[in-house]
């Protein structure tokens, strides 16, 4: 049953927060995850590239962005959210899902971990993950004055304070011979993460360039071309082709939210960005737009030591087929059998059955599709909105099946705040008939 909400005051039959109240809550929630990624920067500022034990722990795992998580949640809470009224609106075969990958998650993470306090830390992440989309998801069904432009507008000029904080870290440290590049630019452990959340972040100003009602297109045109120089000069294949195909497939989704005028737009800046990205400084070799057209002009076009690393973790999985090994223990395990450092499989397929095994595995991805299914059938009011979501959510997934988007908790935060809105405004609206 849907709270019927006034404006400045409380329901008196329902007790729900007023309009004006939970519009306030809405925005709060939005502010903090605009600001999400420069506070990620800035607490992660290590000009010296040397990570003291403090500095390593916050930046691996992540915690600002899960400090602001849970004040969102929290902020939600104070707006009505009450996650238990959430489930019961699901449909059944996801709540299965969530049992089965509750069941099988909690179960590998105290009794086949072989780091409980990490894999309890991670699983706790997506839990809250969960958490705050369902958060993001009921402030937006509740609110009769929510704003699409708006929220577009407030990701962008986060993504444009988040590449101005990298810009200016680049700057100060770029007479830095002894500096590892790779690793230790601020908000990630590795330059191909910032560049995938790039990509992602860079959904929200081509939502207002593609679409046919929104004003300020050279504002837009500019973020946009902006965001890919930096990408194209982190030289992230996976994020540019994530996004060319998540932009593509949500075009097709909402053919009539744009024109051939706008998608002229979108890709003069795209291109023009990339162009852009040429004469910026290049610390190494595989950073900048050569290196990616190197390598997918070679018979290289997919890293060896990419698809050796998928194969051996599906042997791995073929050794503890139906518990896994439970969320964060990857990088310790297959380092001491294989010599991969790295935090997960970088395919979100394999990264899911190896933590939980199967069944958990599997329930986790059809989490996943169900929301997908639910944005591809949705009809929320404003083609923005379905643009912003679908694109948003194809991005991220294409980007996940050939890196670990899916495991940081940042980017995963970013697509909540794409896909939310969509969701939320056909929450509304069945509430409504």
């Amino acid at each position: 049953m849907r709270h019927s909400v006034t404006h400045g005051k409380i329901d008196e039959n329902t007790g729900a927060p007023s309009n004006t109240r939970v519009l306030s809550y809405l925005l709060a929630a939005l502010c903090l995850i605009a600001i999400a990624p420069l506070f990620q920067s800035l607490a992660t500022w290590d000009r010296d590239g040397k990570l003291a034990e403090t500095a390593f722990v916050i930046r691996h795992l992540s915690l600002p962005t899960v400090v602001i998580e849970i004040f969102i949640v929290y902020i939600a809470s104070r707006g009505g959210f009450d996650p238990t009224a959430v489930y019961r609106n699901l449909e059944l075969k996801t709540k299965i899902a969530i049992i089965v990958w509750s069941i099988f998650a909690v179960f590998t993470t105290f009794f086949v971990s072989s780091d409980i306090l990490s894999s309890l830390f991670i699983l706790m992440r997506y839990f809250i993950h969960c958490i705050v989309l369902c958060c993001l998801v009921f402030l937006v069904s509740q609110s009769e004055n929510f704003n699409v432009k708006k929220w577009i507008e407030f990701l962008t000029i986060g993504a444009l304070l988040y590449l101005i904080s990298l810009l200016v870290f680049v700057y100060l440290t770029r007479n830095s011979d002894s500096f590892p590049w790779a690793l230790r630019l601020p908000s990630a452990t590795n330059i191909r993460q910032i560049g995938n959340l790039l990509s992602i972040l860079a959904i929200a100003p081509i939502t207002a360039l593609l679409a046919r009602d929104h004003s300020q297109k050279a504002y837009y045109f500019l973020a946009v071309s902006l965001i890919i120089a930096f990408v194209t000069w982190t030289g992230t294949r996976g994020g540019m082709l994530g996004l060319a195909l998540g932009s593509t497939l949500g075009i097709i989704a909402t053919f009539k939210f744009t024109s051939l005028r706008n998608i002229a737009l979108l890709t003069t800046s795209w291109v023009g960005g990339a162009l852009f990205s040429i004469p910026f400084f290049r610390p190494a070799a595989d950073f900048g737009l050569f290196r990616m057209v190197k390598t997918v002009t070679t018979d290289q076009q997919l890293s060896p030591g990419r698809t050796e690393m998928w194969r051996d973790t599906f042997f791995e999985i073929l050794q503890n087929p139906f518990l896994g090994y439970g969320s964060g223990n990857f990088r310790q395990n297959m380092l001491e059998k294989y010599h991969y450092d790295f935090n997960h499989p970088h395919n979100v397929i394999l990264q899911y059955i190896y933590d939980w095994g199967i069944f958990g595995g599997l329930a986790a991805l059809v989490i996943l599709l169900s929301v997908g299914g639910r944005l591809l059938a949705s009809r929320p009011q404003g083609s923005a909105v379905r643009f912003l979501a679908i694109a948003a959510f194809c991005t991220t997934l294409t980007i996940a099946m050939i890196e670990g988007t899916l495991f940081h908790p940042l980017p995963i935060l970013m697509t909540i705040a794409m896909i939310s809105p969509a969701l939320g405004l056909a929450s509304k609206s069945a509430l409504r008939v």
